[in-house]
């Protein structure tokens, strides 16, 4: 064969079969699209090929993300970060700046991949939450939790290991809702020296506190008192938190009700935040477990106890006398407890 003849078959031998950049543009734009079915067939010589699928597939990559990915296989998506991330309004590429990673990396964290403890760090300080919360330090336990599960921050044996900071720091981000749920609940102004002020601050500022303390003269706490063995004071601690509520009577969005139902558990609520504790039986409050919860979604743990508080509060009725003072008596009774 000529020389020149052989240069110009082997010209031939080099052109693309299928390429998006040599096509009609028809052919190309389809070809952009189906890059999967077509990327191992674009190029028959090594070297072109490395070339120009390089171009080729970094497309395909710029479009994939701008869709959600799914969950990684084994993983379940992150909801925490997601929900974080919302609720913060930071998005993928703030995230991406942060970090400095690809868009695509922040894409598998959403779908559930842990990222590394220096990526942890700098996310949960742009999203001003802690690093515990957004992931699991368990890798296994956080690939089979489930998006209702998530809403449980923290779990605590007894109520009394709680910080009594953690309790104030509830108390002191709320904005728009406190609901207080409880046979005494004597503790929180034992604790809490600055807790009344505290609340009537924030109801000067709208935020809508709603307390439902047991009836000292139902049934209900009779049994409960006996239950526990109280020696018929349960009824005096009652008063006694009363007493302490005194200043909060009569003010504008606070509400402090009686209820007679047979409690289940206790629950504080604190806008998206809440502590509950299950009642066990012949186990004070102090001694009984707490979950520390935050609201996620419509159907979760959270949503369930707000909607018990919501219904309980339907049948409760005004308190309409606070004691204005507590017998020595009572005192007595009570703090030899």
């Amino acid at each position: 064969m000529h020389p020149a003849g052989s240069r110009i078959a082997y010209a031939r031998a080099r052109l693309p079969v299928a390429s998006p950049f040599t096509t009609p543009f028809r052919s190309r734009t389809h070809a952009l699209f189906t890059c999967s079915s077509t990327e191992h067939s674009v190029l028959e010589e090594p070297g072109r090929q490395n070339r120009t699928m390089g171009r080729f597939v970094t497309f395909c990559d710029i479009l994939k993300t701008s869709f959600r990915e799914e969950p990684l296989e084994g993983n379940m998506a992150n909801e925490r970060l997601r929900h974080a991330m919302a609720a913060a309004h930071i998005d993928i590429d703030a995230i991406t700046r942060a970090t400095n990673v690809d868009p695509k990396t922040v894409q598998r964290w959403l779908g559930g991949r842990v990222p590394h403890a220096r990526h942890r760090w700098k996310i949960a300080k742009l999203l001003k939450e802690r690093e515990d919360f957004l992931w699991s330090t368990d890798e296994v336990q956080a690939a089979t939790t489930t998006a209702q599960t998530a809403e449980i921050v923290a779990a605590y044996a007894h109520r009394a290991d709680v910080p009594a900071s953690a309790w104030w720091q509830l108390f002191l981000q709320a904005q728009d809702h406190i609901d207080l749920l409880g046979y005494a609940m004597l503790f929180l102004p034992e604790q809490h020296s600055h807790l009344i002020p505290l609340l009537k601050e924030k109801a000067q500022a709208s935020c809508k506190v709603r307390i439902a303390i047991a009836d000292p003269t139902s049934i209900d706490v009779q049994r409960r008192d006996e239950e526990e063995q109280l020696g018929g004071t349960l009824p005096a601690r009652i008063q006694t938190t009363l007493h302490h509520f005194r200043d909060l009577h009569n003010c504008n969005n606070i509400e402090i009700r009686y209820h007679t139902t047979p409690m289940y558990n206790s629950l504080f609520r604190f806008d998206n935040e809440m502590f509950v504790t299950p009642h066990l039986y012949g186990l004070h409050g102090s001694k009984a477990p707490l979950l520390h919860l935050r609201h996620l979604g419509a159907r979760g743990i959270f949503a369930n106890f707000a909607a018990h508080f919501d219904a309980l509060w339907t049948t409760t009725t005004l308190v309409e006398k606070m004691p204005m003072q507590t017998t020595k008596a009572t005192n007595q009774a009570i703090y030899s407890m």
